[in-house]
């Protein structure tokens, strides 16, 4: 079964990983950290690049989302009445 307009196929438990070629400009401070990297943990420059990405993208990602609004997680955290009447007795 082939999906219209692409060349994936479903195939049971299998999985086509498609790779991308990417140019990335480093300056030569970043380029002399990869290289440093690179040579502590014995991996390829390529790969320190790739874990460097994987390790960052969280990151990134989460600095350029919404701040979530005021009491998002309260329902997930309830607060004890004890815990309540102790907050309360002290901003008193």
């Amino acid at each position: 079964m082939s999906l219209a307009g692409n060349d994936l196929r479903l195939e049971p438990k299998r999985c086509k990983v498609r790779f991308m070629k990417r140019s990335v400009d480093l300056d030569e401070d970043l380029a002399s950290e990869v290289d440093k990297t690179s040579s502590l943990i014995h991996e390829k420059p390529a790969t320190v690049i790739r874990l460097a990405i994987r390790a960052g993208l969280p990151v990134v990602a989460n600095r350029f989302q919404s701040p979530r609004p005021e009491g998002y997680f309260a329902d997930d955290y309830p607060l004890s009445k004890d815990r309540l009447a102790l907050e309360a007795a002290m901003s008193n």
